[in-house]
């Protein structure tokens, strides 16, 4: 679910979207627990039939393993990066682009099948603040809009170590 506030009104909105997220990570291990790491996303959020949005972010990660077994690796984990939307609107042929910073919690699960493959479990809120955001319509609006948005995540997928 992402949660916005808008910056003129300050009235909050919630928008429920289904997502598919596509994380390629990299980490590093700074110790027996600690790893630092980075991350490049790809996302695509649909909406309805007309509305609908694409994501690309990178961020730095800190991760710290609470449990890495044999079979099973539970950490948390933060990040700060940068993140860019498109959102349009078909209806409307209205488009809304913008970029800034985004944040991030989590806490994550690796399911071992094997040496590396694996099922990750994902529960994550992050914060995005899109400062440069702009709205154009083809009624003729073209107007900054800067967005600040929360969202909680759940994830699950298949991974590869390498």
């Amino acid at each position: 679910m992402q949660e916005g506030k808008d910056p003129n009104t300050l009235e909050t909105t919630k928008d429920r979207a289904a997502s598919m997220i596509y994380p390629l990570k990299y980490e590093r291990a700074l110790t027996n627990r600690i790893g630092l790491g980075g991350q490049l996303v790809f996302a695509k959020y649909f909406d309805t039939s007309t509305v609908s949005a694409t994501a690309r972010d990178i961020a730095l990660e800190l991760n710290f393993h609470l449990i890495n077994r044999s079979g099973i690796d539970i950490y948390t984990g933060g990040i700060v990066g940068y993140s860019g939307i498109k959102i349009t609107d078909t209806n409307n042929d209205a488009v809304y682009q913008g970029g800034g910073m985004n944040m991030g919690l989590a806490l994550h699960m690796r399911l071992f099948l094997g040496k590396s493959i694996y099922i990750p479990f994902n529960f994550s809120y992050v914060v995005y603040n899109y400062a440069n955001g702009r709205f154009k319509d083809n009624t003729g609006n073209d107007f900054a809009y800067p967005l600040k948005a929360t969202g909680k995540n759940f994830g699950i997928g298949l991974g590869v170590k390498i």
